[in-house]
């Protein structure tokens, strides 16, 4: 969870920190600097609301200790298999990005 929520608020090396990255960049070679400073600051806003649900679930105090529930391994895999995506875009989305920037122009 603290993975997606670092993503989420836009921390490298996730594939959050490059979709916001390719936005404010496309924001401001359409002429439209004063959205990219926007953005980013709506970002960092939404940074203290992220960090603050990662504190809640894993730097408070836990209450009583509850029994842990089972948890199917098919979750697991599809867990681990989503956190690799997040991180893996993050740092391999380059090549990712420009292979779909390609993709129109290859069926034309």
């Amino acid at each position: 969870m603290a993975v997606f929520m670092f993503s989420l608020a836009g921390f490298p090396p996730t594939a959050g920190f490059l979709a916001k990255l390719y936005v404010f960049r496309a924001a401001v070679a359409a002429g439209h600097a004063e959205l990219a400073v926007i953005g980013v600051l709506c970002s960092l806003v939404s940074v203290f609301y992220y960090l603050r649900v990662i504190y809640y679930m894993y730097m408070r105090p836990a209450g009583a200790e509850a029994p842990r529930p089972f948890t199917p391994p098919a979750w697991v895999v599809t867990l681990v298999i989503t956190v690799a995506g997040s991180v893996l875009l993050g740092i391999f989305g380059g090549p990712l990005l420009e292979l779909a920037q390609k993709a129109p122009l290859a069926g034309a």
